[in-house]
């Protein structure tokens, strides 16, 4: 009887033991959970993603670990990790086109999706040309070589990824398969002022490629394939979307009437977008010469939207959703005037 008693007694002694263990645990994990929520839930300072050994920056080691791991899985991150740290941080970031990045920009859902999801518009991480409304009288600081003047006619080829995109106040909706409510009529009339005054051969094809938008790209390339194997003396390549932001940032008073403004969009994850880049620099220095205020400017992304295929590939995004076809209309001789210059020193 004394041994039961000593057995259950011992039997119990355990059992609290392991308990306890297990509650220990418990309670360090919690600890552990707390901590980390509290550190990311407390305001943080403002710390460049390049500022990664800053010199003198004692708090700014304190975020090297959380940026390195950033930057592996977030886009375009990385490149700015791999610029010098100390007081050239900021030069550097302004030169490559780089917005500061900051811890602080994590807490915003808004940073988080844009930069994991593709082709939605980013939110302004990686711009080298001032994008917004109150922006426009700003001219960029633009190179172009001396020697690209008008030497010579290429052919141009307008395509649409998006063929859909309509414009809301002819349509009724956002996106339509009637293609003269959307880009494709924009980019017939493009084509046709380009060809009657302008003289150049142009191709317009209007093959519907986004039935599935998320796989609109991968379906064009097949397009893009053939029509380059057809027409191999092409200069420009030029895809013609519409954006779909507020109306305030893709419209420009010029003269008493209102026009759709032009955003240019360069993909960089892919050798040899310098060139693309470049012609796409030259389309907004020209825009801007014709009407101060008509272009938003130039968007660089780390993405490839086909772009790898022509050096002439150039992404256009003609105003807005909230735009009307007679406002994108009235700004496609300004476009075309610039389309056709570039080409003639193509």
């Amino acid at each position: 009887m004394a041994g039961r008693f000593i057995t259950v007694l011992r039997g119990r002694r355990y059992g609290r033991r392991k308990n306890n263990s297990i509650g220990c645990l418990l309670l360090l994990l919690a600890a552990v959970v707390f901590f980390t929520v509290l550190r990311f839930a407390l305001p943080q300072e403002d710390v460049p993603a390049a500022a990664l050994a800053e010199a003198g920056g004692e708090r700014t080691g304190q975020y090297s670990f959380y940026l390195r791991i950033l930057s592996r899985v977030i886009p375009g991150l990385g490149d700015a990790s791999r610029l010098p740290a100390g007081n050239a941080v900021a030069e550097s970031l302004k030169e490559k086109g780089l917005r500061s990045f900051t811890l602080t920009d994590m807490r915003n859902p808004r940073v988080i999706m844009f930069t994991q999801l593709p082709f939605l518009t980013d939110p302004g991480l990686f711009t080298n040309v001032p994008d917004d409304s109150t922006a426009v009288s700003v001219t960029p600081k633009i190179v172009i070589p001396a020697g690209h003047v008008q030497t010579g006619k290429g052919k141009i080829i307008i395509f649409h990824t998006h063929g859909t995109e309509a414009y809301l106040p002819d349509a009724g909706t956002d996106f339509s398969f009637n293609l003269a409510e959307t880009v494709v009529r924009l980019g017939e009339e493009l084509a046709d002022i380009l060809e009657q005054k302008y003289k150049l051969p142009v191709i317009h094809d209007r093959t519907i490629h986004d039935s599935d938008r998320s796989k609109a790209y991968e379906t064009a390339r097949p397009t893009l394939e053939r029509l380059l194997r057809e027409h191999p003396d092409t200069s420009l390549l030029v895809d013609l979307h519409r954006d779909g932001i507020k109306r305030e940032t893709t419209t420009a008073a010029i003269n008493g009437e209102d026009y759709a403004r032009v955003l240019f969009v360069v993909g960089t994850r892919h050798a040899g977008h310098e060139e693309n880049l470049r012609k796409a620099e030259y389309l907004h220095r020209i825009l801007e010469e014709l009407a101060p205020g008509i272009s938003r400017g130039i968007r660089v992304t780390p993405l490839v939207y086909n772009q790898n295929y022509h050096p002439g590939a150039i992404l256009i995004e003609l105003g807005g959703h909230h735009n009307s076809l007679a406002e994108a209309r009235r700004t496609l001789p300004l476009l075309a005037e610039a389309l056709a210059r570039l080409s003639a020193g193509s």
